[in-house]
């Protein structure tokens, strides 16, 4: 069949075709969701009205595919299908065209947006595509009535490219939402010749891939408020904080704060987290310390400033970061050398950091800090009692018992197992995760949502009962029924790794049984492979 007689079958079937608006909205959807409080996108177990994702399958988090392709240049095929999107979309500024309208819609419902949107903007403008009446109506429609996300994205391009301010607010909410705030901050920075409050107010509502957008149209800037913001929270983010460790450093002129005499503690904590993460970045997806032109004096000025002020396990962490890095440096002396680490900047840096990582204090401190109920507090005290040696299984048990479908602390507490202490973390985690809702039988699962925590708590459990032949049978048996491949998985591990004459009667009935409702054929093979050893 020829290309003209397809193209002629699709302008029949469009013809027909009903006009994709919608009642029910993504953006309706995401403006129900604002908290009047926060101001945020209340996100708790909730997806978009297109996401196709099922219980159990992998999804990309909100915003996270545009921003991992945010740096790659378009394919051929995508630079092909956005001439025939400009072309639909002229079409219907120049008309109205309805039938051009449908077809566009279709087109991008199918398509990945970013590598496709500067190029039709540069189409459109190439060819003068009028914005009024029809293209400014379009651009409401797409951004307003779709029920599919790139149509909202394009909608939201456009409504920006056309600088159509008294949309805004509608830009501004569909913003709130991880996966437009990519484009709303585009359109913004379109809209207004200084953008930059409007999207500092918008930074502050998101945290992930929509923050590490935002931050990168916010600089360079010369507004106190803005810089401020950067090195005390801008940073933060829920991806990885190397993203934009750098240029909080750079346009936060953080530098500048640690040479002041005194600093504030808040900015003092936040220039640890911001050194810190950029040394984590390196040789990572971001540029980190290594790039950072003020490393060395930024690193002296932190030093000696937290070495006046009482001790905290969050300068302990970044001074061991410090130390770490300056000693494991291995790029050559004339690299060094031009970035400022001069030997004397290495010794001087390396005394600071040891002087103050060998402070008395630190065993008090982190005793103290474990039994923080604030998250973050007890992470970091967690993370200093390993480092220091110190064995906080007791916490961790005061923890999981706390909250026994915590995962966090399941997987602490376990890693703190020993034949001391198994069989009592096996009698919580039996009495404690309901083990009928877990085995309600063999999928393909990789997550069920909002279940997903208690199944990470079976998993954590699972996993270290390998290290315990014969240990915690009712959990195997809980495991092997699971919906999530890994709790199975796991529970085949730990029979697997027990001599099977030293489990109890009823252990090959219970195999017999997984073996006869299996669902994936890789653990239906290490299900047999078991078996065979009855």
């Amino acid at each position: 069949m020829s290309l003209s007689i397809l193209t002629n079958l699709f302008a029949k079937r469009l013809a027909t075709a009903p006009e994709p608006w919608v009642t029910g909205s993504i953006y309706e959807f995401v403006a129900a969701h604002i908290s009047p409080v926060s101001g945020r996108f209340d996100s708790r177990g909730l997806q978009l009205p297109d996401d196709a994702a099922e219980d159990g399958t992998l999804r990309w988090v909100d915003g996270a595919l545009d921003g991992v392709l945010g740096h790659h240049g378009a394919s051929e095929e995508s630079v092909a299908t956005g001439k025939q999107l400009a072309s639909l979309i002229d079409r219907v500024a120049r008309t109205g065209d309805q039938r051009a309208a449908a077809a566009a819609y279709a087109t991008l419902k199918e398509a990945s947006v970013l590598g496709l949107i500067d190029r039709i903007l540069e189409l459109l403008g190439e060819r003068r595509s009028p914005f009024q009446p029809y293209l400014s109506r379009f651009a409401l429609q797409l951004a307003t009535q779709s029920a599919d996300r790139a149509p909202v994205k394009v909608g939201i391009a456009l409504l920006g490219a056309m600088r159509l301010h008294e949309h805004e607010q509608i830009v501004t909410v569909l913003g709130k939402h991880e996966e437009f705030t990519l484009y709303s901050a585009a359109a913004l920075a379109n809209m207004f010749e200084d953008a930059s409050e409007r999207l500092l107010a918008l930074a502050r509502t998101v945290e992930g891939w929509g923050r590490i957008h935002i931050v990168e149209r916010l600089v360079p800037t010369r507004n106190p408020r803005i810089q401020q913001w950067l090195r005390r929270e801008g940073f933060r983010n829920s991806v990885m904080y190397g993203y934009l460790a750098l240029t909080a450093a750079v346009h936060g002129r953080l530098r500048d704060v640690l040479e002041q005499p005194v600093v504030l503690a808040v900015d003092l904590a936040a220039a640890g987290e911001i050194l810190g993460a950029m040394i984590a970045a390196d040789g990572g997806p971001a540029l980190g310390m290594n790039a950072y032109a003020d490393a060395v004096p930024a690193c002296q000025l932190y030093l000696a400033h937290i070495s006046k002020v009482p001790p905290d396990l969050l300068h302990l962490e970044s001074a061991q970061q410090i130390l770490r890095y300056v000693q494991a440096d291995l790029r050559e002396e004339a690299e060094r050398l031009a970035h400022g680490w001069s030997e004397a900047a290495r010794v001087q840096v390396t005394e600071l950091a040891r002087h103050y990582i060998t402070r008395n204090e630190w065993h008090a401190v982190i005793r103290a800090q474990l039994a923080s109920e604030d998250a973050r507090i007890f992470d970091r005290a967690s993370r200093a009692a390993q480092q220091a040696g110190i064995d906080a299984y007791e916490w961790y048990w005061r923890r999981v018992c706390a909250d026994p479908q915590d995962a966090t602390a399941w997987l602490l507490a376990m890693d703190g197992a020993n034949s001391e202490r198994i069989d009592q973390l096996v009698a919580l985690a039996e009495r404690a995760l309901p083990l009928d809702r877990i085995a309600a039988g063999p999928a393909a699962a990789v997550a069920l949502g909002a279940q997903l925590d208690v199944h990470s708590c079976l998993e954590l459990v699972l996993q270290r009962l390998k290290d315990f032949p014969g240990k915690g049978m009712n959990l195997i048996a809980a495991g092997l029924r699971s919906p999530v491949i890994r709790d199975r998985n796991m529970a085949v591990n730990a029979l697997a790794a027990a001599d099977p004459q030293s489990l109890p009667a009823g252990t090959k009935a219970m195999i017999d049984r997984a073996l006869g409702e299996e669902t994936v054929d890789e653990i239906r093979t290490r299900l047999i492979a078991l078996h065979d050893r009855f």
